[in-house]
């Protein structure tokens, strides 16, 4: 049946055994305004395993995508029977298990089990590749994720070749240059990149919903200008049209609370964060977000209300330092003290700016207590870390 076009929408009697025809048909239809181009690692599949699995991957919930995958699986008899999808899963899964992993020990040579799955992945990928070299060299999806795959070795040079033919196949390949940003600016500057922002923003004018990547752009571009200077106005832009298309996101509305608080708009800013924690109740970023600006404003005591909610709901470790500097404005220096010594024993490397700020407090509670501060080799109890 010819399908039946209104002005807004288009119709088609949907044919259930012919799911190639139903594709067929919508894909002539997005033709006429977007380009289309076909994918040979995505094929049409009735099995609803896969389909939820494969819906998993898209919307980025690896654990469940990964598991899936292997249930409607668990038949197969060979790796060569697995569809190229599963090894994606397999890549990401593991890039989560890296992540748990957290950095290698010290001495141990034992080869990390997210690795042994990543090889397997990326071994199966590029036999794949070199059984139809002629098809799959043209899937972009396939090369950026074999890119992906070496990426988490850190083997940039192999994970660039991929990245890069990725893109000469489809330059609005998203996940190929969300990847090209790990490497080294050196790397993509052929591309007409001069740096990861301007990646990010590539990424943005192509698909404005995505989230991550306005997260990434964001703070970063937020973070790298001073705080008393003017913010990136494309930021506010970014971040209003994503508004529109998503008023929804808990994080757009924190990102622009944190546009209008560098922008000195205290109230604006208030406005964002509470809309944010309405759309996301007790997450402890936006209740620390409000408390900064509560603290900003002199408000002292909604301030501790909120970096006490911060703490209650996921020990936001920055809530503590302002918790101290409330307490010593009020004079109550050994509740200030706990509060900055729990912060400096959480620090989260050498360069850890807020446990820096925080040994800074410790000095000034230890000199309103009339107390001696200890020197390096001193250990009396009084402070548990040397100050600088």
């Amino acid at each position: 049946n010819k399908g039946k076009t209104t002005r807004d929408s288009i119709h088609f009697a949907v044919q259930k055994d012919n799911l190639p025809f139903n594709l067929h048909k919508a894909q002539q239809w997005i033709g006429q305004f977007l380009p289309i181009q076909e994918i040979s690692s995505w094929p049409i599949t009735t099995d609803s395993q896969l389909c939820l699995a494969r819906d998993a991957f898209m919307r980025q919930d690896v654990v469940k995508s990964y598991g899936l995958y292997r249930k409607s699986l668990s038949g197969a008899r060979a790796s060569e029977h697995y569809p190229l999808e599963y090894f994606y899963a397999t890549i990401r899964y593991a890039e989560e298990e890296r992540k748990k992993a957290g950095p290698p020990k010290p001495f141990d040579i034992r080869e990390p089990e997210w690795m042994k799955l990543n090889r397997w992945a990326r071994q199966n990928l590029l036999q794949k590749l070199r059984s139809n070299l002629d098809v799959f060299m043209n899937d972009p999806f396939l090369n950026t994720m074999i890119g992906e795959s070496y990426l988490l070795e850190e083997k940039y040079g192999d994970a660039e070749i991929f990245l890069k033919n990725a893109l000469a196949r489809n330059p609005f390949q998203i996940e190929a240059l969300e990847n090209l940003a790990y490497l080294h600016p050196s790397r993509y500057t052929s591309l007409g990149f001069h740096n990861k922002e301007e990646i990010w923003e590539k990424i943005l004018v192509y698909c404005p919903v995505y989230e991550q990547v306005l997260v990434d752009f964001s703070e970063n571009m937020l973070h790298i200008n001073p705080v008393y200077g003017e913010p990136p106005v494309k930021v506010r832009a970014y971040l209003k049209r994503y508004l529109v298309l998503n008023n929804r996101s808990a994080m757009g509305w924190d990102l622009i609370g944190k546009y209008y608080y560098l922008r000195l708009q205290n109230q604006k800013a208030l406005k964002a964060f509470f809309t944010a924690d309405s759309l996301q109740p007790r997450t402890a970023l936006f209740q620390y977000n409000i408390g900064v600006v509560y603290h900003k404003m002199g408000r002292l005591e909604e301030a501790e209300k909120y970096f006490r909610k911060a703490i209650a709901y996921g020990d936001f470790l920055d809530a503590h330092l302002y918790l101290g500097d409330i307490y010593f404005q009020r004079r109550q220096y050994r509740k200030a003290l706990a509060e900055f010594r729990y912060r400096v024993a959480h620090k989260k490397g050498e360069n850890d700016e807020y446990a820096i700020e925080a040994m800074k407090g410790i000095r000034k509670c230890l000199e309103a207590l009339h107390i001696p501060i200890p020197q390096v080799g001193e250990t009396n109890g009084a402070l548990s870390v040397q100050p600088q």
